[in-house]
């Protein structure tokens, strides 16, 4: 049950009179998030900034938000953009299981999808980028780029949301198109050892960036 735009705008200028520039989209709500979710990334040096979001939306109603700090072991996300998530009070669905995932790699205490992935480009390419999908239904995608007149190299961050069956992943980065991939498990080993593996399989894609595919290994001797 959706929420009626006059709400949406409504929370929109609240957040806009504190001094936010607030983008609403049309994208849906992840079947993830069941309550009322402010996710933000670990740039975020100053608390307040999320403490002022949280009260501005207490005061339009919507009450205790869930609070959800993404980032991936030591690597932090440089992107400053705040998601809010509203959900309808009246809304009665249940979350997809994460335990009973029919993609997840191993068995008994599998993991789901939600992975922080590299790229695989083709031979001769020097494309760098991650892939990172999260139980919330948020999608990061990272480049990192060689800039010649800087001399460094520079993060360019995409945001945007994930969903997937037993078969594909869609990705889909706001306002800049979608990544489609098929789900492949294999097993291998490195120089760490034997490993099991997910690779997303670009089936393609409407995005200006080069066509890559995303691998996670889980090293069995970890």
């Amino acid at each position: 049950m959706a929420l009626e735009d006059s709400e949406i705008t409504r929370l929109s200028n609240l957040l806009e009179e504190a001094g936010f520039d607030a983008r609403p989209n049309k994208l849906p709500v992840p079947a993830s998030v069941m309550r009322h979710t402010v996710i933000f990334p670990a740039i975020v040096q100053d608390f307040s900034t999320i403490e002022l979001v949280e009260s501005v939306m207490e005061n339009a109603g919507y009450a205790e938000p869930r609070l959800v700090l993404e980032s991936e072991a030591n690597h932090h996300y440089s992107t400053d953009n705040i998601g809010v998530y509203l959900v309808n009070p009246n809304f009665e669905g249940t979350a997809a299981s994460l335990i009973e995932d029919p993609y997840a790699l191993g068995s008994e205490g599998a993991h789901p999808l939600s992975y922080n992935y590299f790229s695989e480009c083709p031979d001769g390419s020097e494309a760098q980028s991650e892939l990172n999908l999260y139980p919330s239904g948020v999608a990061i995608l990272e480049e990192f780029i060689w800039d010649e007149e800087s001399n460094r190299e520079e993060n360019v961050l995409h945001d945007g949301e994930w969903e997937a069956d037993s078969t594909t992943v869609a990705v889909a980065i706001f306002g800049e198109g979608e990544l489609l991939f098929s789900i492949k498990e294999h097993t291998g080993s490195d120089w760490f050892g034997p490993y099991e593996a997910l690779t997303l399989v670009n089936q393609g894609s409407t995005m200006d960036i080069e066509h890559c595919d995303y691998t996670y290994l889980d090293h069995l001797n970890d």
